[in-house]
Order: structure tokens, then C-alpha cells, then sequence
């Protein structure tokens, strides 16, 4: 009897595992294939479930993982981003001025340098399934790390969208927050890391090893 509870165990867990990876959805506003506008700026308030939800009619769970972000670069020949290896951060302050250390959740684990990129090509950063809360807005900024290995926040250029199309927040230019100004922007997210299956699956086979 226990054997074949451990065995249904690893089936649910398999299975689990399986729709957890299948689960993935994707949130924000890409509205990569449109021009509207175009300038510099720190960064975007977002909020996870705001935006655009692809699949449609997909209910996004109270806490969601960030995989990655895409943005696509500005086109203007006057808004540049700056120069060097950037990466994204993500904060818990919406004010520039409280974004230390203490606010900071998490970094990608990629840098881009948005100058090797063409115009409106699109920039994917990628995270290790950094937990958020879905209702809750964020601040996705543009960093770099100075000659003493400290974060920085420093100027990033996208593309925009005008009119508040976007509910979830606002592009931060400069040390406001534009509300009728929107990034361009895509992230991928899940609803729990797989990597959470995966030592599920582990402990069993731990269990197999121990009574065998």
C-alpha cells in the first residue's frame, strides 16, 4: 500500500511539474509593432497582473514568478540609453529617492547593452523567478554597477505608448512618474518555480532510497 501511494505521489508530482511549466503566461504592454513616441527615462511602475494578459482569460494567482522582461529600443536619435552593460532591478519603492538597498527584491541575471541594439529591436532580460506579489505595483529600473560595485540607477530609452494605455503604472522619467506615458514591455511570469516540483520529486526518490 505505501508503494503505491509513493508511486501515485510521483505521478501527481510529475504532473504537477509538467503544469507548472505549462503555465506560463505573459503580462504588461506590447505594443511592439505600433510607434507612438519615444524618450529616455529610470524606469516603469508595473504591476504583475496589469496589462495585457496572454493566454486571454488566464487567472493570475495572488503571487507570481518574473522570468523576464522585454522592452523594445527607442528609435530616436536624440533619447539614448546610456552606454555600458545594464541591468534591470526591481524595487519596492515607487520613488526614485527611496530606491536603496533596503527596497531593493531582485536583478536580472543578464546585462544588455542597449547601444549594440538597432532601433526598435526588442531587449530581453531574464530573471530567476523573482517573487512578487500580482496586485502589488513594482519599479523596474535601469542599473549599472560603478567603480565600487554599487547599483546606480541610470538612464534607459524605449519605446512609449501616450494616453495612459497602460493601468498598471506609468514610465518613470527622470524622478516622476509619467502617468500618461507607458514603456513598451512584455514580462514573462509563473505561478510557482518548477525548480519547487522538482525537490518535491527528489525528496521522493530520497524516500524510495530509505525503505528499499
Amino acid at each position: 500500500m505505501k508503494a503505491k501511494m509513493i508511486v501515485m505521489l510521483s505521478a501527481a508530482l510529475a504532473m504537477g511539474l509538467s503544469a507548472a511549466a505549462g503555465m506560463t503566461f505573459k503580462a504588461g504592454h506590447p505594443t511592439f509593432g505600433t510607434w507612438d513616441n519615444r524618450a529616455d527615462g529610470w524606469g516603469q511602475i508595473f504591476t504583475p497582473n496589469a496589462g495585457k494578459i496572454v493566454p486571454d482569460g488566464y487567472a493570475v494567482p495572488d503571487t507570481v514568478y518574473l522570468m523576464d522582461w522585454t522592452y523594445a529600443k527607442t528609435d530616436s536619435k536624440t533619447n539614448l540609453p546610456e552606454p555600458g552593460e545594464t541591468y534591470l532591478a526591481v524595487y519596492s519603492a515607487l520613488q526614485v529617492a527611496e530606491m536603496t538597498d533596503e527596497t531593493l527584491l531582485g536583478i536580472s541575471v543578464n546585462s544588455l547593452n542597449a547601444l549594440n541594439f538597432a532601433a526598435n529591436d526588442l531587449m530581453t532580460w531574464q530573471f530567476d523567478a523573482l517573487e512578487l506579489d500580482a496586485n502589488t505595483q513594482y519599479a523596474m529600473m535601469f542599473v549599472q554597477y560603478n567603480e565600487n560595485d554599487s547599483l546606480q540607477i541610470v538612464k534607459g530609452a524605449v519605446r512609449l505608448t501616450v494616453g495612459n494605455q497602460y493601468t498598471g503604472g506609468g514610465w518613470i522619467r527622470i524622478n516622476e512618474i509619467a502617468n500618461d506615458w507607458d514603456g513598451q514591455f512584455q514580462a514573462t511570469y509563473i505561478p510557482e518555480p518548477a525548480t519547487l516540483s522538482i525537490l518535491g520529486l527528489g525528496g521522493l526518490a530520497l524516500l524510495r532510497r530509505r525503505r528499499a
